[in-house]
Parts: structure tokens; sequence; C-alpha cells
């Protein structure tokens, strides 16, 4: 099932108009986003495919390592915007609310898509940082 354009740009534009903006505010804050992570990493679990899974653990621990500071290339833009995602994710305000089976969870796995997909490179990167990490 998938989503028209105009519900494509409708969450979009709420995700930018007020998701970024709280992403921004919190990411200072270590401990909020620490739970924040531990909140939707079982939320995810409950609802992720194996498809997406990969890039949702990845960015989790990512971001998990920069607030925590063992990580010091996450570009700033990539955290808001990861962290934007996240808080849409555990926020009962969708566009379409979860409670609806199959379709409430259609904006979430739709906004997390994009935001990985433009955090790829990043992704990639960390990855790539980890293993390093791991190998000494």
């Amino acid at each position: 099932m998938a989503l028209t354009g105009s519900i494509q740009q409708l969450i979009l534009k709420r995700f930018s108009d007020t998701f970024l903006g709280k992403a921004s505010r919190m990411l200072g804050r270590r401990a909020k986003v620490l739970t924040l992570l531990t909140f939707v990493v079982g939320r995810f679990s409950e609802v992720g495919s194996k498809q997406g899974l990969g890039a949702f653990q990845t960015a989790v621990r990512m971001l998990r390592a920069s607030v925590n500071k063992t990580y010091p290339h996450l570009p700033w833009r990539t955290a808001v915007a990861i962290l934007g995602g996240f808080l849409y994710l555990a926020s009962p305000l969708d566009i379409i609310p979860d409670f609806l089976p199959v379709l409430g969870l259609l904006d979430d796995a739709f906004l997390l898509g994009k935001i990985f997909s433009l955090a790829e490179k990043d992704l990639r990167d960390f990855a790539a940082w980890e293993q390093a990490q791991a190998r000494k």
C-alpha cells in the first residue's frame, strides 16, 4: 500500500514544521535523547520490517554514540533529522493515527525511509567507523 503524493507532502511539512525544531532543541539534552532512543527501539521492534531494521539500528547506534561523545563525526543536520524522525515515530500526533491497523504505520515508515535515504552516506561512514573501532 502506498501513500499518495499529497499525503507524503503533508507528512514532510508536519515533520519540518514541528519535529525538526523539537529535535534541534532536544539534541543538547543527552538524557532526553537516550530516553527517546530506548523508547523508539521498543516501538520499532513491534512494527519494523527486516528491510528497514538495519538502517534503523545503525541510526540508533550512531545517534547514541554521538550524544555519548564517542563518535564526533555526525553532522548536526543529520543528527537533527534522525532525532526528528524518531520524535515523529514516538508521537501520537501522526498524520495517520497509529491505532489504525497497517495504515497507521505507513507515515512512520515513509518518513524514516526518506530520512535514512538522505542520511545514507553518514550511516555508511558510521558503520565503517564502528568496524574500525571493533578491530582496534
